[in-house]
């Protein structure tokens, strides 16, 4: 069995910071709606499509590790492509165990047209100065690194 949780005493500035997370995370849901709307595919679908643009063909656990998510979601995000043909699945060249998800011409399509780099996100960012926004992803990394620091504790 792994380690408790350690839980800091609760704090009017944690309280606040684990607010804005919540609501900076279903803002990032909400594009999914948007997604949907603007060129027919999930926000979790349009992130595996634009690792593809920008990474080129890839086995599932590659588009896992370049898109941080588990090995049986990027499965499950890939199977929903192929049904769409956005994207197709051939024997890799170099392991026929494995397969390599490559973008169709319809799948780079979207791509072509929809920014891999999150376009509202962008737009939010573009708003705050260059220093803010250098900050914002310097402390985002550091809490994410010592978000897998904890879970690493609790694992062991």
């Amino acid at each position: 069995m792994g380690k408790a949780l350690p839980l800091p005493t609760r704090t009017p500035s944690l309280d606040q910071a684990i607010a804005a997370v919540a609501a900076f995370l279903e803002e990032v849901r909400l594009c999914d709606d948007i997604s949907l709307k603007l060129v027919g595919v999930t926000a979790a679908q349009l992130a595996i499509l634009c690792a593809l643009a920008d990474h080129g063909d890839q086995s599932i656990n590659e588009l896992a590790g370049v898109s941080r998510s588990h090995q049986s979601s990027v499965s499950n995000v890939v199977r929903q492509l192929v049904s769409k043909r956005l994207v197709s699945k051939t024997p890799n060249p170099k392991d026929n165990r494995q397969k390599v998800v490559r973008l169709t011409a319809k799948g780079r399509s979207i791509t072509e047209s929809w920014d891999s780099a999150r376009p509202l996100l962008m737009a939010a960012l573009a708003e705050f100065p260059e220093g803010s926004v250098v900050q914002f992803a310097k402390l985002l990394s550091r809490v994410s690194e010592q978000m897998a620091a904890v879970r690493a504790g609790i694992r062991e």
